[in-house]
């Protein structure tokens, strides 16, 4: 159950939509002078009844909240694989399809664990090629490979995607280098249709810049965010909102909310604006409690919500306690920058950081993977855990020579083969 109103004493600290803000939009169209951790707000939002509402105003996003921590322990006990979890099946597939294509991993897989979503691309580098990528399914087991759509140009690019039994979902820039066009599409996995969810807002013709979404799913719904205009404010702030792909109603939830996330009776999003930060709302968005911190990422399961800002990842166990929020935090420090992050029942994953180690929530223990060579990233879900193992440096040099884009291998756990991914 969420705390009481009277159990909080941060969530008054919320902006109108009329007041300024310090900073645009985020991503790669946005001007690069902003901070590389910008803030982030979290909020628990209404059931499905109310996600399918009409559409309406966004609601306020919460102020930046600054709020010391008491430090933790800086780095925790590493055990190796074996000594965590004994000698689970791992399945290894290279990404190169052929001499020409590769496989790039869309950060989805479905819930059984056999599916990856992604991308085929050329591996030719740019300018050799006029083939375009085309947004897949893979069976990790057979290979075998479901077409879900041929996107439009060489240059387009999958930034997002989600599954569940029901749906696949994704984005596509349609042209990485020259525009911010972007799409969402939805595939029914019983039907095999495919339909466009949403695109990208456009003034006189014109794509408005900002971050391409990554859309998340929950049960029939899609969430993502979109750079809009918004009474009372200057500019075009990112504005989350929803679309049910069964009754096809649409929501809009709150403004300045970037990456929105969905699951459960949770939603997280990163805010496009240093003015504000973390936070949680209860049913309604009528409650609101703050964060400490400027996270650039986060990841969202359950209640648990998982921060990254810059070497610090900061795990909140269960964000609906009336408890303050401080006290529910585990911190971890690692020795580089963290990228983006992913969250399972039991573990914590996070890419851009070289050691291949991830964290059990079980054991409070790094444990380390068995990879064949150096760098590469971690991704979590409870249906698998995934991370990549580049080619050796000679291959990856003959690659390049060859003119073609070096292809990575997935090491590929699943609850079928590993019993601690989902406990």
């Amino acid at each position: 159950m969420w705390a009481s109103r009277e159990q909080e004493s941060v969530e008054d600290n919320v902006t109108t939509l009329g007041e300024k803000t310090r900073a645009g939009a985020r991503g790669p169209f946005a001007p690069k002078v902003w901070p590389l951790a910008l803030g982030l707000a979290v909020a628990v939002v209404l059931g499905v009844a109310s996600l399918t509402a009409s559409v309406r105003a966004p609601h306020p996003a919460p102020r930046n909240i600054i709020e010391n921590l008491a430090p933790l322990a800086d780095r925790a006990p590493e055990q190796t694989m074996s000594q965590a979890w004994g000698s689970p099946a791992i399945t290894r597939i290279g990404t190169a399809l052929d001499a020409a294509h590769r496989f790039i991993f869309g950060r989805a897989i479905t819930p059984d664990g056999v599916w990856l979503v992604g991308s085929i691309e050329p591996r030719l580098v740019f300018g050799v090629t006029r083939e375009t990528p085309t947004a897949v399914l893979w069976n990790i087991h057979t290979r075998e490979i479901t077409t879900l759509h041929k996107m439009s140009t060489i240059r387009s690019q999958l930034t997002g995607a989600a599954a569940n039994d029901r749906w696949i979902v994704w984005a596509e820039l349609q042209d990485a280098l020259r525009s911010p066009d972007w799409a969402i599409f939805a595939w029914n996995r019983a039907t095999g249709q495919l339909a466009e969810v949403a695109h990208d807002p456009q003034v006189d013709g014109v794509a408005l810049a900002g971050s391409p979404p990554s859309p998340a799913l929950q049960d029939d719904t899609v969430i993502w965010s979109q750079p809009e205009q918004v009474p009372g404010e200057a500019g075009y702030p990112l504005v989350a909102h929803t679309h049910n792909l069964v009754t096809q109603a649409d929501a809009t939830l709150v403004a300045h909310a970037y990456l929105p996330q969905l699951v459960g009776q949770a939603l997280a999003w990163l805010p496009d604006s240093t003015a504000f930060s973390a936070a949680v709302s209860d049913v309604g968005m009528r409650r609101i409690r703050g964060l400490p911190g400027e996270p650039s990422h986060l990841a969202l399961h359950g209640l648990s919500l998982a921060l990254c800002d810059d070497k610090t990842i900061r795990l909140v166990n269960d964000v609906s306690t009336g408890a303050p929020l401080a006290a529910t935090i585990s911190r971890l420090t690692l020795p580089r920058q963290c990228g983006d992050i992913s969250l399972s029942a039991r573990l914590l994953a996070w890419e851009d950081d070289p050691s291949p180690v991830v964290w059990d929530r079980v054991l409070s223990a790094m444990v380390r993977l068995p990879v064949s060579a150096a760098g590469g990233w971690r991704w979590a879900s409870d249906a698998a855990l995934i991370w990549s193992e580049p080619e050796p440096d000679a291959q990856a040099k003959a690659d390049f020579a060859a003119n073609r884009f070096p292809a990575d291998t997935l090491a590929i756990m699943t609850p079928r083969s590993d019993s601690i991914v989902s406990p």
